[in-house]
């Protein structure tokens, strides 16, 4: 019987394009969230994390609407228009950009950075801040993504 982790490593290497997409989406994404953060650290200083939530917030509303404008199938008898793109530019999007774009590491670490500096109110209104705003941002995305694929 093969060795399972040597069979992932085998069909990550067979999937080589894959890999270099994921990687163009997830330098793309870095970058973009650097210079965005820098902007609105810029325009909106204070000890709350602000630029995270707001790069998070965008990140689950451009989500939202791609994975919903992916789900949709085209109309019966018409071809594909445009959004409907290739798996592997798919991945480029959303495991790569997005993935890249977004992030829970932050987002933990300054919420713990909170706590730690003896802002537990900041520190509450950090999680649910993330966690409502982020499904908010899920719902409007759906919302445009249904009416993109409509």
């Amino acid at each position: 019987m093969p060795d399972p982790a040597y069979s992932l490593l085998a069909q990550v290497i067979r999937s080589g394009a894959d890999v270099v997409a994921v990687a163009a989406g997830g330098c793309l994404g870095a970058v973009s969230r650097l210079g965005l953060s820098e902007l609105i650290k810029r325009s909106i200083p204070g000890v709350f994390p602000t630029a995270t939530l707001l790069v998070n917030v965008i990140g689950c509303v451009i989500l939202g609407c791609l994975m919903t404008v992916f789900a949709a199938q085209p109309p019966d008898g018409q071809s594909a228009p445009p959004i409907w793109l290739s798996q592997r530019m798919r991945l480029l999007l959303t495991t790569g950009l997005l993935g890249s774009f977004t992030t829970f590491s932050t987002f933990g670490y300054e919420t713990f950075d909170l706590l730690r500096r003896d802002e537990p109110i900041l520190a509450v209104l950090n999680i649910a801040g993330h966690v409502l705003t982020g499904l908010c941002g899920i719902w409007i995305g759906y919302l445009i993504g249904r009416h993109w694929a409509a």
